[in-house]
């Protein structure tokens, strides 16, 4: 999978200073997954050349330009600073001396570019097809980790174009440690394994002015086959040039997906399943573009969808998500949308309920030799609907329609008992859902064993059935039901404190307030997290070894203090011209 195949990269080649400084920049694009506006000042490039060389069936791209004079970059290492950081990303660039394995390679005003092919998914297609039943969430948990350790690094490219190329060829054909492995379209193909012999060489390459690293020959390969042929890249693609030029041009980074492959790559990966997991990732499969800002109040990111077919409308309108006026201000995360049943976060837990659940007699899920029978998202559900004496998607999700919203509270000491959260989204048909709360409630009192017993309690504006049961040495309480026209889950007094409201909101708090301040005030979902608090429960769980700033430090390649001076996270989503926008901040006082 990729994710394991940049490690095991970066593993091989990120200890060499100088691919260290030069996945930096470019990894701020994929790893925060949001989107912002309002730029701040610097590069003003649309788009890289090294995107030329790119082959376009590449399914995630990432550009940067290590211009340190740029207001762009200047900015971004004061924020690195204001986070922990011991030393400076910019002294790093200009002294980045350290060879790749022998080759000299001067970053400055270098543009860096790094691709992900799907080639990167073919071992882990083999590994998804050898998977046998899965017949639990320990079953899924285990081998998605055999998954992730079986991953090489092909379909992996790094192309750098750096201000001299011809110190960089020079300082090649030197080195001691690697050797022409092959020429191709008479371009020399260079290995190197100096890592040792338990690891697999990496590729060296220079295309015209660029120098180029792959995980295989085949990479490299696709690599020179792109150069002069412009529709072979991915800058010929019009949906990475569109979504390029729609997004602020003064940025640090830009990034590119193509959901539609990523989709096709991971439904095609589980035999049996592909229409189910197509369904539930439905979402994603347009084009997505994203700009990477430095601004004076944190980071910003700047996401686009352009949708495979056809254009988007708005689901409803900012003023009816109003749960943010209901949690106390000590709230430490809060969602709000419109439609959680269309949601991927609720399809995607539905679907590994059911596929976890339907395994019994399930000629999909038994583990057997024979072909996989391909179900449908109907199919599947109807079949685990039979064990339930209920619809889950029917009955269940579909019911979740209108406005919605997630919040969680009271998280500060780490006990999950003095947690209070609470989950409630409009109904389709209350009537309907009511008996299928009914049947829930007769399931866990039977699953309970007499250990569970499901009471009523009352709320502000009706009743919830009720379930306290003990997890991790703690109790906890669960509240659920239908109110008035509304499904309400609540744990602790999540569902009191939302049904009759709280005179100390989360909507009045300056933290939020602060946030949102920096995003548009219109619009149809709407992300928070209180980073300040979530940093607070987690040393309370860690006893205060959080590893988040050292991994930051590694990437960036200069040591972060332990602490975490990040405010907030707030992004708020949107739909214009038919269009999906993200617009994101990490608050960095």
């Amino acid at each position: 999978m990729p994710v394991s195949s940049t490690i095991a990269e970066r593993r091989r080649s990120v200890k060499h200073g100088v691919v260290r400084v030069a996945l930096a920049s470019s990894l701020l694009i994929g790893g925060v997954g949001a989107a912002l506006s309002q730029p701040a000042a610097a590069q003003s490039t649309s788009i890289l050349s090294v995107s030329s060389l790119v082959p376009k069936e590449a399914i995630l791209y990432a550009e940067t330009k290590l211009d340190t004079q740029s207001d762009q970059m200047v900015a971004l290492d004061g924020l690195l600073q204001k986070l922990g950081s011991e030393g400076s990303l910019i002294d790093q660039i200009q002294s980045a001396s350290d060879p790749i394995s022998g080759v000299a390679l001067d970053l400055e005003d270098a543009e860096v570019g790094i691709a992900i092919m799907p080639s990167a998914f073919e071992d882990a297609t083999g590994v998804a097809s050898d998977i046998g039943a899965i017949n639990s969430v320990d079953s899924v948990t285990s081998d998605v980790t055999d998954l992730a350790a079986s991953s090489s690094s092909s379909g992996l490219l790094l192309v750098i174009k750096p201000t001299d190329i011809a110190a960089v060829r020079t300082s090649l054909g030197a080195s001691d440690t690697v050797s022409v492995d092959s020429t191709y379209k008479d371009v020399d193909i260079y290995a190197d394994s100096s890592d040792g012999t338990d690891s697999q060489p990496s590729f060296y390459a220079i295309v015209g002015d660029d120098f180029v690293v792959g995980g295989t020959v085949k990479d490299i390969q696709s690599v020179i086959d792109t150069d002069g042929n412009a529709s072979a890249s991915i800058a010929s693609v019009s949906q990475f040039s569109e979504a390029a030029g729609l997004l602020p041009k003064e940025r640090v980074a830009y990034g590119f997906a193509n959901g539609g492959a990523i989709v096709d790559l991971i439904a095609k990966s589980t035999p049996g399943f592909e229409a189910a997991l197509s369904d539930t990732l439905s979402a994603w499969t347009g084009y997505t573009g994203l700009a990477v800002v430095a601004d004076d109040p944190g980071l910003r990111f700047d996401a686009l969808n352009i949708p495979a077919n056809g254009t988007l409308t708005s689901a409803g309108t900012a003023e009816n998500l109003d749960l943010a006026s209901k949690v106390p201000a000590n709230a430490a995360v809060l969602a709000s949308g419109y439609d959680l049943g269309q949601s991927t976060f609720l399809k995607g837990l539905g679907l590994l309920v059911a596929v976890s659940l339907s395994s019994v007699g399930s000629n999909t899920l038994d583990g057997s030799d024979a072909t996989p029978v391909p179900m449908s998202v109907d199919d599947l559900y109807d079949q685990f609907g039979s064990l339930l004496g209920f619809n889950l998607k029917t009955d269940f999700m579909d019911q979740m329609t209108g406005p919605y919203g997630f919040a969680a509270w009271d998280v500060e000491s780490g006990d999950p008992g003095d947690i209070s959260a609470v989950l409630t989204s409009g109904i389709d048909n209350p009537g309907k859902l009511d008996l299928t709360i009914s049947t829930l409630s007769l399931l866990i009192q039977a699953g309970g064993q007499g250990k569970l017993n499901v009471a009523t309690r009352a709320v502000e504006g009706g009743t919830v059935n009720n379930v306290v049961f003990n997890a991790s040495g703690s109790q906890i309480s669960l509240d659920y039901g239908v109110v008035g026209d509304r499904f309400v889950l609540g744990v602790g007094d999540g569902a009191s404190v939302v049904s009759a409201g709280s005179t100390d909101s989360l909507a009045d708090s300056d933290v939020y307030t602060t946030a949102l301040s920096y995003l548009p005030s219109e619009y149809q979902s709407v992300y928070f997290a209180n980073l300040g608090i979530l940093n607070t429960a987690s040393q309370s769980m860690n006893d205060g070894a959080i590893q988040a700033p050292a991994i930051l430090g590694d990437l960036v390649g200069t040591p972060v203090a332990g602490s975490i001076s990040v405010q907030s996270f707030a992004s708020v989503s949107y739909v214009k011209d038919g269009y999906s926008y993200i617009d994101a901040i990490i608050v960095i006082p």
